[in-house]
């Protein structure tokens, strides 16, 4: 995640991990999870890649991601704003 950043907070059970996507290209890097969660695209457009398929998605957005599939977030426009909530 070059030239990125991110926060995380907890409140009432619900955690919230926000990711600045500074540069075209910045990624969150890939991962999985073992429960549904929503990803709120707040700023930007991303590329996800999504276990073998490729989505594009532009904000405001919210995603929807089942649980066990492997998946990454790639800027494609600058200054890009995710919040993973689960």
């Amino acid at each position: 995640m070059s030239n990125s950043s991110y926060s995380i907070v907890i409140a009432d059970n619900v955690f919230v991990r926000m990711f600045s996507l500074k540069e075209i290209g910045d990624n969150t890097q890939g991962h999985a999870h073992h429960f549904d969660h929503v990803t709120l695209l707040a700023t930007g457009a991303v590329t996800m890649r999504y276990q073998d398929e490729i989505k594009e998605f532009t904000a405001p957005h919210l995603i929807v991601t089942p649980k066990g599939k492997s998946h990454e977030f790639i800027a494609t426009l600058p200054d890009t704003t995710l919040c993973c909530i689960h």
